[in-house]
């Protein structure tokens, strides 16, 4: 194998429980919110500084979120305040089942119900499997569609927390979703929606399907 396997004690546990305060840097919900972490970029001339150093900064908040590659300290001294502006996640795997989705996100007792929209879909990637956690890889073929549930973020911090619970082995990326209209009328698309995907090479993880029983059977629900 090119990558580590999870061990039965990934597996046992509910989510990364590493404190939020050790997120590098402080206002790193926002920076992850509002920018999805791809590649580092430079900036193209002076006026580009702040964007330049506000996106590097998001790619340094996931990085460091994990105990893997967790950092006491930024390179980046300073970033731009950012607005965070709700959005829609696209969810395949275990995020698809509300009581995860709450203990990760650390909900208070009393919030409002989640609400899951089902039958979402989206195209161009596919599922390949990192032991039996599920994770997206491009597709080739045109036909191909991953199904799950869409949930609409509304928190900064939140989005910190679900990044926690992916670890480094995962990225956010953008997606369209398509998913069946509120009132029961035809379809809508989601546009710019956002997703967790692997960030190994498809080589690198197995075949296979995201089985929501056994995951629930595991987890003695």
């Amino acid at each position: 194998m090119k990558f580590p396997s999870p061990t039965q004690e990934t597996f046992d546990l509910p989510y990364n429980t590493l404190p939020r305060d050790q997120i590098s840097p402080p206002n790193a919900a926002e920076i992850i919110a509002a920018l999805p972490p791809i590649d580092y970029i430079k900036p193209a001339n002076d006026d580009d500084d702040a964007e330049a150093d506000a996106h590097n900064a998001a790619v340094l908040a996931i990085s460091t979120s994990s105990p893997r590659r967790r950092s006491t300290t930024s390179p980046i001294a300073t970033t731009p305040t950012i607005t965070f502006t709700p959005f829609y996640f696209f969810f395949y795997g275990s995020l698809q089942i509300p009581e995860v989705l709450h203990a990760v996100c650390d909900m208070p007792e009393g919030s409002p119900e989640l609400i899951l929209r089902s039958g979402a879909s989206i195209k161009d990637w596919k599922v390949r499997m990192w032991g039996p956690f599920p994770a997206l890889v491009p597709a080739f073929k045109e036909d191909d569609a991953v199904e799950g549930v869409v949930w609409l973020c509304e928190s900064p911090e939140h989005v910190a927390s679900l990044c926690h619970y992916e670890t480094d082995m995962y990225r956010i990326a953008y997606c369209d979703v398509t998913l069946p209209k509120e009132n029961g009328d035809g379809e809508e698309v989601i546009e710019n929606a956002r997703m967790f995907v692997s960030t190994f090479k498809p080589d690198e993880l197995g075949p296979g399907e995201f089985d929501k029983e056994a995951y629930l059977k595991r987890r003695g629900w």
